[in-house]
């Protein structure tokens, strides 16, 4: 990587926006707005400032237009877009790169973004719209399946190349399957699956609390089927916090809007909300095998990663697969390092070191160049000799004079046409046909055009060949 500039690397696809930053070796979470992850909804005042990293339990008045996530608005025609998701990804883009850059104190010199597997050309094409807009470098693109790959191979969990993988990401919905092969210059994408359901798992459970914590008059039972209302998402918002403790304990609290009492829940509750996801994940798993054209002997692991509890969904793949799943859980910046892992050599800084020059076809008449430089050098020696004042006595010679510009000038056209021959020689090719595009002079035509001129400018000869003999500064002496 240059000096004065570092290598960040952005995760779009998890529930929460990560980034990481590598600096010069050294891998440092950026902290967004004082904390580790940033919501991905952005909103969008009436004077057209955008605001980001808002969260949904958050949403701003109704003089505002909210975001979700970008990303969502990806890939749609114009037409059905009332806000540029374009430029909210943008925005996005520009505040965490901002961040990091004040966090690192240097500039952003390499960018890498996580992507969902699904995407194609269209999508990409947008995200590198926005990285441009945001004054950023060109991303490196890896898809989140093969970001976490990545990290789980630098924790220790290796796969024999040619194996293959399957991921499964249950950290955001919908539900993703994908099967991955590894090869020597990465993972290859086999085949991809999302587990669809009519309903997110959050919002099974909070109705499942609502209902058994009140009563049929109470307004919040209808309000949980329109998440948009704030009292909803609150409760979105705490059932997400109570699933992320049941990582680490039994019991977890859930509050509800005021005046009703909290509620607690179980790993128990979240399997009864899950059951229709984990009856579906059988079948799900059979159906990317048989797109990908394997059977479950051809993994050599499989990653499950969640950032909330769901009981059961661990065995469940364990059943279809063979193998026990290795579980990624409250891993905020796998796909981010991951990612930066998987590009790090496609953002090698070039140096004269290791830049690998373009082979430059040469034929001989090329060397025509240094030809004429060797005969600049022999005419200025011979002019040095030939006009040379001699002085003898008694035919014999007893000294020399002559023009030392000349001499030194034949002997630095001698040592040019040495380099020259040592150069242009040795990638000479005798035979084959030379092209070379009118518009874009080829590299060999360029250092061909650039002898020739040095050859032509050397032809014409120093002022003291045309003078009376030099003074005794300007020359040389010879006695015998």
């Amino acid at each position: 990587m240059p000096n004065g500039g570092i290598q960040l690397s952005i995760d779009l696809n998890s529930s929460a926006i990560a980034a990481t930053i590598d600096r010069h070796g050294a891998r440092i979470p950026v902290m967004l707005d004082g904390r580790l992850v940033m919501p991905h909804g952005v909103a969008l005042d009436p004077s057209g400032h955008i605001q980001v990293g808002v969260p949904a339990a958050s949403e701003p008045s109704v003089h505002h237009q909210f975001v979700s996530d970008p990303l969502e608005l990806l890939g749609r025609p114009e037409a059905d877009q009332p806000i540029d998701g374009v430029q909210l990804l943008a925005a996005q883009l520009w505040h965490v790169a901002d961040q990091a850059a004040r966090q690192a104190g240097e500039p952003i010199t390499a960018l890498t973004v996580t992507i969902p597997p699904n995407w194609g050309p269209r999508r990409r094409t947008q995200l590198a719209d926005a990285a441009a807009r945001a004054s950023l470098p060109a991303p490196a693109m890896v898809t989140a399946p093969a970001a976490l790959a990545a990290y789980t191979r630098t924790r220790g969990l290796t796969a024999p190349d040619g194996s293959c993988l399957l991921i499964c990401q249950a950290d955001r919905q919908p539900v993703t399957l994908t099967i991955l092969q590894t090869s020597a210059d990465g993972y290859h994408e086999l085949a991809t699956r999302s587990i669809d359901l009519p309903r997110d798992l959050n919002q099974v459970l909070a109705q499942r609390i609502v209902d058994a914590a009140t009563s049929d008059d109470d307004p919040l039972r209808g309000e949980i089927a329109q998440p948009p209302h704030q009292d909803s998402l609150a409760l979105l918002e705490s059932v997400r916090q109570a699933r992320q403790l049941l990582t680490a304990q039994d019991r977890a609290p859930v509050l509800l809007p005021a005046p009703r009492n909290p509620a607690v829940i179980t790993h128990d509750d979240v399997a009864r909300a899950a059951q229709p996801l984990l009856d579906r994940v059988h079948d799900a798993v059979r159906d990317t095998l048989d797109a990908a054209d394997i059977d479950s002997q051809h993994l050599s692991c499989i990653i499950l990663r969640q950032a909330e509890a769901v009981p059961g969904l661990q065995d469940r793949l364990t059943t279809a697969t063979g193998p026990t799943p290795a579980v990624l859980a409250d891993q905020s910046h796998a796909l981010a390092d991951g990612a930066l892992t998987l590009a790090a050599p496609h953002h090698h800084a070039p140096t004269a070191a290791n830049t690998h020059l373009p082979r430059v076809r040469l034929r001989v008449r090329d060397l025509t160049s240094a030809l004429l430089l060797g005969a600049c050098s022999l005419t200025l020696l011979l002019q040095a000799i030939f006009t040379a004042d001699v002085t003898t006595t008694f035919l014999r010679v007893v000294g020399v004079r002559t023009s030392l510009p000349q001499l030194g000038a034949a002997g630095a056209l001698a040592m040019l046409t040495a380099f020259a021959v040592a150069h242009l020689a040795p990638t000479t090719w005798l035979a084959g046909a030379h092209s070379t595009t009118p518009s874009e002079p080829a590299t060999g035509s360029l250092i061909r055009r650039g002898y020739l001129a040095a050859a032509v400018g050397a032809q014409s000869p120093p002022a003291s060949t045309a003078s009376p003999p030099a003074p005794p500064s300007d020359t040389t002496t010879a006695h015998t």
